[in-house]
Protein backbone atom coordinates (compact mmCIF):
# COMPACT_ATOMS: atom_id res chain seq x y z
CA UNK A 1 0.00 0.00 0.00
CA UNK A 2 1.11 4.01 -0.49
CA UNK A 3 3.31 5.54 2.68
CA UNK A 4 4.43 8.94 2.08
CA UNK A 5 6.95 7.87 5.04
CA UNK A 6 8.33 4.54 3.07
CA UNK A 7 11.81 5.53 1.21
CA UNK A 8 10.25 3.67 -2.32
CA UNK A 9 6.92 5.35 -1.01
CA UNK A 10 5.38 2.26 -0.57
CA UNK A 11 4.92 -0.71 2.10
CA UNK A 12 4.38 -4.16 2.26
CA UNK A 13 1.51 -5.38 4.51
CA UNK A 14 0.68 -8.88 3.01
CA UNK A 15 0.98 -11.51 0.20
CA UNK A 16 -2.19 -11.65 -1.56
CA UNK A 17 -2.69 -15.18 -3.35
CA UNK A 18 -6.52 -15.36 -3.89
CA UNK A 19 -8.98 -12.39 -4.79
CA UNK A 20 -7.63 -9.04 -6.12
CA UNK A 21 -7.03 -6.25 -4.11
CA UNK A 22 -9.25 -3.26 -3.88
CA UNK A 23 -9.04 -0.44 -5.99
CA UNK A 24 -6.38 -1.69 -8.21
CA UNK A 25 -6.68 -0.92 -11.77
CA UNK A 26 -6.51 -4.51 -12.78
CA UNK A 27 -9.34 -6.14 -10.85
CA UNK A 28 -12.31 -4.13 -12.69
CA UNK A 29 -10.78 -5.75 -15.58
CA UNK A 30 -9.84 -9.15 -14.81
CA UNK A 31 -12.93 -10.26 -12.81
CA UNK A 32 -15.14 -9.49 -15.60
CA UNK A 33 -13.16 -12.00 -17.99
CA UNK A 34 -13.64 -14.42 -15.46
CA UNK A 35 -17.19 -14.18 -15.20
CA UNK A 36 -17.74 -13.85 -19.31
CA UNK A 37 -17.31 -17.30 -20.09
CA UNK A 38 -20.19 -18.41 -17.47
CA UNK A 39 -22.42 -15.63 -18.21
CA UNK A 40 -22.34 -16.90 -22.22
CA UNK A 41 -22.72 -20.44 -21.34
CA UNK A 42 -25.56 -20.08 -19.08
CA UNK A 43 -27.52 -18.26 -22.23
CA UNK A 44 -26.31 -20.53 -24.65
CA UNK A 45 -27.69 -23.45 -22.35
CA UNK A 46 -31.13 -22.01 -21.19
CA UNK A 47 -32.50 -19.84 -23.95
CA UNK A 48 -35.06 -17.28 -23.14
CA UNK A 49 -32.49 -16.71 -20.09
CA UNK A 50 -30.29 -13.18 -20.12
CA UNK A 51 -27.39 -12.38 -17.61
CA UNK A 52 -26.05 -8.87 -16.88
CA UNK A 53 -23.54 -8.13 -14.81
CA UNK A 54 -21.91 -5.25 -13.11
CA UNK A 55 -18.71 -6.51 -11.67
CA UNK A 56 -20.28 -8.71 -9.05
CA UNK A 57 -23.56 -7.78 -9.50
CA UNK A 58 -24.96 -10.43 -10.99
CA UNK A 59 -28.88 -11.02 -12.42
CA UNK A 60 -30.74 -13.52 -14.46
CA UNK A 61 -33.85 -12.33 -16.06
CA UNK A 62 -36.15 -15.02 -18.03
CA UNK A 63 -39.05 -17.43 -16.65
CA UNK A 64 -38.83 -18.59 -13.26
CA UNK A 65 -39.43 -22.37 -14.82
CA UNK A 66 -36.44 -22.20 -16.88
CA UNK A 67 -34.21 -20.07 -13.82
CA UNK A 68 -35.24 -21.67 -10.32
CA UNK A 69 -35.34 -25.47 -9.83
CA UNK A 70 -32.75 -28.00 -9.52
CA UNK A 71 -30.69 -27.99 -12.79
CA UNK A 72 -31.63 -24.69 -13.59
CA UNK A 73 -29.67 -21.47 -15.09
CA UNK A 74 -29.51 -20.66 -11.04
CA UNK A 75 -27.99 -24.00 -10.10
CA UNK A 76 -26.19 -24.15 -13.28
CA UNK A 77 -24.15 -20.63 -12.79
CA UNK A 78 -23.88 -21.42 -9.38
CA UNK A 79 -21.86 -24.26 -9.61
CA UNK A 80 -19.86 -22.79 -12.38
CA UNK A 81 -18.77 -20.02 -9.95
CA UNK A 82 -17.83 -22.57 -7.35
CA UNK A 83 -15.60 -23.78 -10.15
CA UNK A 84 -13.44 -20.32 -10.19
CA UNK A 85 -13.63 -20.43 -5.99
CA UNK A 86 -16.33 -17.69 -6.54
CA UNK A 87 -18.97 -18.04 -3.32
CA UNK A 88 -21.87 -15.54 -3.92
CA UNK A 89 -23.40 -14.79 -0.46
CA UNK A 90 -27.22 -15.91 -0.54
CA UNK A 91 -28.20 -13.35 1.89
CA UNK A 92 -27.88 -11.10 -0.68
CA UNK A 93 -29.90 -12.47 -3.49
CA UNK A 94 -33.06 -10.86 -4.23
CA UNK A 95 -35.83 -11.75 -6.29
CA UNK A 96 -38.62 -10.36 -8.11
CA UNK A 97 -41.54 -11.86 -10.07
CA UNK A 98 -44.53 -10.39 -12.11
CA UNK A 99 -45.81 -14.45 -11.42
CA UNK A 100 -45.87 -15.18 -7.98
CA UNK A 101 -47.20 -18.50 -8.15
CA UNK A 102 -45.27 -19.75 -11.04
CA UNK A 103 -42.19 -18.12 -8.74
CA UNK A 104 -43.09 -19.87 -5.85
CA UNK A 105 -43.74 -23.76 -7.79
CA UNK A 106 -40.63 -23.48 -9.20
CA UNK A 107 -38.36 -23.14 -6.75
CA UNK A 108 -36.16 -26.10 -5.28
CA UNK A 109 -35.91 -27.45 -1.68
CA UNK A 110 -32.48 -25.81 -1.43
CA UNK A 111 -33.74 -22.26 -3.19
CA UNK A 112 -36.50 -21.33 -0.65
CA UNK A 113 -34.33 -21.52 2.67
CA UNK A 114 -32.11 -18.45 0.77
CA UNK A 115 -33.71 -17.40 -2.38
CA UNK A 116 -36.82 -14.47 -1.33
CA UNK A 117 -38.33 -11.81 -2.85
CA UNK A 118 -37.57 -9.00 -1.28
CA UNK A 119 -39.60 -6.14 -0.36
CA UNK A 120 -40.76 -2.87 1.93
CA UNK A 121 -43.66 -2.71 4.31
CA UNK A 122 -46.40 -0.06 2.92
CA UNK A 123 -48.11 -0.05 6.51
CA UNK A 124 -47.03 2.70 8.78
CA UNK A 125 -47.83 0.47 11.81
CA UNK A 126 -46.05 -3.07 10.87
CA UNK A 127 -43.01 -1.43 9.22
CA UNK A 128 -41.94 0.65 12.43
CA UNK A 129 -42.66 -2.72 14.52
CA UNK A 130 -40.64 -4.66 12.41
CA UNK A 131 -37.68 -1.74 12.00
CA UNK A 132 -37.87 -1.84 15.74
CA UNK A 133 -37.41 -5.78 16.13
CA UNK A 134 -34.70 -5.35 13.66
CA UNK A 135 -33.24 -2.68 15.05
CA UNK A 136 -33.08 -5.06 18.10
CA UNK A 137 -31.83 -8.17 16.56
CA UNK A 138 -29.18 -5.51 15.06
CA UNK A 139 -27.79 -4.14 17.94
CA UNK A 140 -28.03 -7.44 19.84
CA UNK A 141 -25.28 -8.59 17.33
CA UNK A 142 -22.72 -5.78 17.60
CA UNK A 143 -23.12 -6.64 21.48
CA UNK A 144 -22.28 -10.32 20.89
CA UNK A 145 -19.00 -9.38 18.73
CA UNK A 146 -17.83 -6.93 21.22
CA UNK A 147 -18.75 -9.57 24.37
CA UNK A 148 -16.26 -10.88 26.37
CA UNK A 149 -15.24 -14.37 26.21
CA UNK A 150 -16.38 -15.07 29.29
CA UNK A 151 -20.13 -14.06 28.19
CA UNK A 152 -19.99 -14.20 24.56
CA UNK A 153 -21.62 -17.52 24.00
CA UNK A 154 -24.61 -16.20 25.78
CA UNK A 155 -24.41 -13.07 24.16
CA UNK A 156 -24.28 -14.75 20.73
CA UNK A 157 -27.27 -16.79 21.18
CA UNK A 158 -29.60 -13.78 22.75
CA UNK A 159 -28.76 -11.96 19.47
CA UNK A 160 -29.50 -15.28 17.59
CA UNK A 161 -32.74 -15.48 19.24
CA UNK A 162 -33.66 -11.51 18.60
CA UNK A 163 -32.38 -11.91 14.82
CA UNK A 164 -34.78 -15.06 14.15
CA UNK A 165 -37.80 -13.20 16.08
CA UNK A 166 -37.19 -10.40 13.35
CA UNK A 167 -37.33 -12.32 10.69
CA UNK A 168 -40.32 -14.08 11.71
CA UNK A 169 -42.35 -10.91 12.28
CA UNK A 170 -41.06 -9.86 8.48
CA UNK A 171 -42.41 -12.99 7.35
CA UNK A 172 -46.03 -12.51 8.97
CA UNK A 173 -46.13 -8.97 7.21
CA UNK A 174 -49.55 -9.87 4.79
CA UNK A 175 -49.05 -9.53 1.34
CA UNK A 176 -51.61 -6.78 1.16
CA UNK A 177 -49.33 -4.62 2.89
CA UNK A 178 -45.89 -5.60 1.02
CA UNK A 179 -44.29 -4.05 -2.32
CA UNK A 180 -41.83 -5.78 -3.91
CA UNK A 181 -38.56 -4.94 -5.91
CA UNK A 182 -35.10 -5.54 -6.05
CA UNK A 183 -32.25 -3.33 -5.77
CA UNK A 184 -28.99 -3.54 -7.66
CA UNK A 185 -26.10 -0.47 -8.43
CA UNK A 186 -27.95 2.14 -7.28
CA UNK A 187 -31.00 1.42 -8.82
CA UNK A 188 -34.44 0.59 -8.11
CA UNK A 189 -36.38 -2.12 -10.10
CA UNK A 190 -40.24 -3.98 -9.00
CA UNK A 191 -43.35 -2.25 -7.98
CA UNK A 192 -44.38 1.42 -8.07
CA UNK A 193 -44.10 1.81 -4.03
CA UNK A 194 -40.92 0.25 -3.77
CA UNK A 195 -39.21 2.46 -6.49
CA UNK A 196 -40.71 5.77 -4.69
CA UNK A 197 -39.93 4.33 -1.24
CA UNK A 198 -36.30 3.85 -2.64
CA UNK A 199 -35.50 7.27 -4.39
CA UNK A 200 -37.62 8.70 -0.86
CA UNK A 201 -34.36 7.11 0.90
CA UNK A 202 -31.62 8.46 -1.54
CA UNK A 203 -33.95 11.99 -0.83
CA UNK A 204 -33.41 11.55 2.95
CA UNK A 205 -29.97 11.33 2.67
CA UNK A 206 -28.92 13.72 0.50
CA UNK A 207 -31.51 16.79 1.64
CA UNK A 208 -32.15 15.55 5.11
CA UNK A 209 -35.13 14.18 6.96
CA UNK A 210 -37.27 16.42 9.28
CA UNK A 211 -38.38 13.52 11.00
CA UNK A 212 -34.98 12.46 12.21
CA UNK A 213 -33.43 15.95 12.85
CA UNK A 214 -30.90 15.04 9.83
CA UNK A 215 -29.82 17.78 7.66
CA UNK A 216 -28.62 15.55 4.78
CA UNK A 217 -25.40 14.71 2.71
CA UNK A 218 -25.27 18.42 1.20
CA UNK A 219 -26.08 20.57 3.91
CA UNK A 220 -23.84 18.68 5.97
CA UNK A 221 -20.51 18.72 4.11
CA UNK A 222 -21.39 22.11 2.35
CA UNK A 223 -21.43 23.64 6.59
CA UNK A 224 -18.36 21.99 7.48
CA UNK A 225 -16.46 22.99 4.74
CA UNK A 226 -17.92 26.55 4.33
CA UNK A 227 -16.55 27.31 8.08
CA UNK A 228 -12.66 27.02 7.25
CA UNK A 229 -12.99 27.68 2.95
CA UNK A 230 -15.88 29.18 0.75
CA UNK A 231 -13.78 28.12 -2.23
CA UNK A 232 -13.33 24.38 -0.92
CA UNK A 233 -17.16 24.47 -0.03
CA UNK A 234 -17.99 25.89 -3.56
CA UNK A 235 -15.05 22.94 -5.18
CA UNK A 236 -17.14 20.45 -3.46
CA UNK A 237 -20.72 21.61 -4.29
CA UNK A 238 -20.21 21.61 -7.97
CA UNK A 239 -17.63 18.52 -8.61
CA UNK A 240 -19.32 16.26 -5.94
CA UNK A 241 -22.60 16.96 -3.98
CA UNK A 242 -24.43 17.90 -7.14
CA UNK A 243 -23.23 15.15 -8.88
CA UNK A 244 -24.20 12.38 -6.39
CA UNK A 245 -28.29 12.36 -7.82
CA UNK A 246 -26.81 12.32 -11.87
CA UNK A 247 -26.71 8.60 -11.33
CA UNK A 248 -29.55 7.78 -9.69
CA UNK A 249 -31.63 10.04 -11.87
CA UNK A 250 -30.25 8.61 -15.38
CA UNK A 251 -30.72 4.92 -14.23
CA UNK A 252 -35.40 5.95 -13.31
CA UNK A 253 -38.02 7.28 -15.02
CA UNK A 254 -38.18 11.24 -14.89
CA UNK A 255 -41.91 10.56 -13.81
CA UNK A 256 -40.51 8.45 -10.48
CA UNK A 257 -37.91 11.22 -9.98
CA UNK A 258 -39.08 14.66 -9.87
CA UNK A 259 -39.43 15.16 -6.53
CA UNK A 260 -35.90 13.87 -5.75
CA UNK A 261 -34.58 16.19 -8.42
CA UNK A 262 -37.03 19.11 -7.27
CA UNK A 263 -35.45 18.61 -3.43
CA UNK A 264 -32.07 18.14 -4.26
CA UNK A 265 -32.22 21.24 -6.78
CA UNK A 266 -33.55 23.65 -3.41
CA UNK A 267 -30.81 21.68 -1.29
CA UNK A 268 -27.91 23.18 -3.88
CA UNK A 269 -29.47 26.01 -3.88
CA UNK A 270 -29.88 26.59 -0.32
CA UNK A 271 -26.09 24.84 -0.50
CA UNK A 272 -23.95 27.34 -2.90
CA UNK A 273 -25.97 30.44 -0.86
CA UNK A 274 -23.55 29.03 2.36
CA UNK A 275 -21.27 28.79 0.52
CA UNK A 276 -20.76 31.99 -1.65
CA UNK A 277 -22.89 34.35 0.80
CA UNK A 278 -25.32 35.12 -1.34
CA UNK A 279 -28.52 33.22 -3.13
CA UNK A 280 -26.95 33.11 -6.88
CA UNK A 281 -29.94 30.79 -7.86
CA UNK A 282 -32.68 32.49 -6.49
CA UNK A 283 -35.18 32.05 -9.55
CA UNK A 284 -37.02 35.70 -9.09
CA UNK A 285 -33.59 37.24 -10.03
CA UNK A 286 -33.66 38.97 -6.57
Amino acid sequence: MRDATAANGLKHVCKGRAGGPQGSALTCIIFPILLDGVLKETERRFPGVETKAIQDDVGLYGDPAIILGEGGALDFILAEFKKVDLRPNSKKFQAYTISPAEFQAALSAEQKRWLKRTFIITDPILQSQVKHAETLASEAKAAAADAPPATKAEAEAAAQLLAAAAEAMRATVPEVHRAFGITGCGTAVGDDAYVQDFLLQKERELCGDPESGDVGTIARVTAALAERSAHCAHTAIFYSLQSRVVYVLSVHLPSQTRRLAAAVDEALREAYARALGTDILNPEGD
